[in-house]
């Protein structure tokens, strides 16, 4: 008796994309931590009664050995398996882990404003500081009350072009590079 069993059905698997993080105690080299678990959905294609694991080579794929379920990584080939649990067969295929670099950022810049009724309290465009703590004009800036808000990319100062603070105030920068990674910088 012979009988055959379809193998697992593979989709193109699109890249899995990290800013640059301290996993490695700096967030400029390049490495990132991936957890390759999160892919399972996309690879499995939702469908039931297989198992996907993640090897470093194609041969370790066909092989099925040394399976992994996280790397601390610069970008790199991810090789991948699904099997059907219940007959063997399977498939793989391959994916690009990719690591973006954070945009370059002054981390403390100050801004400067005459006060023209010496109450120390003026209106500052904040916009005005952009230059201040990056030149690279395909940034984006936005300006938060806080740097949890700067960091979760909330608590949003309501008008950046007419910031009403004293003297010794302090708002934080969001700036975002077109990979969306980010960094904040400290506007006193």
């Amino acid at each position: 008796t012979v009988t055959n069993n379809p193998i697992p059905t593979l989709l193109t698997i699109s890249d899995f994309e990290l800013c640059d993080d301290t996993v490695n105690g700096s967030d400029t080299d390049g490495f990132s931590f991936f957890d390759l678990t999160t892919k399972n959905n996309e690879i499995s294609n939702l469908q039931t009664g297989v198992v996907v694991t993640y090897h470093l080579t194609s041969s370790d794929a066909i092989n099925n050995l040394n399976a992994i379920t996280s790397l601390n990584s610069e970008s790199r080939v991810m090789h991948t398996r699904i099997t059907n649990s219940a007959t063997g067969c399977y498939n793989t295929s391959s994916f690009n882990l990719v690591v973006y670099v954070k945009p370059s950022v002054n981390p403390i810049v100050n801004l400067r404003q005459c006060d023209t009724d010496s109450d120390a309290i003026t209106n500052f465009n904040l916009t005005q500081a952009n230059i201040l703590i990056a030149t690279d004009n395909t940034l984006t800036f936005t300006y938060h009350n806080s740097f949890s808000g700067a960091e979760n990319n909330n608590d949003f100062v309501a008008n950046e072009i007419s910031y009403t603070a004293s003297n010794g105030s302090t708002i934080w920068a969001r700036i975002t590079n077109t990979s969306g990674c980010f960094r904040t910088s400290r506007v006193n």
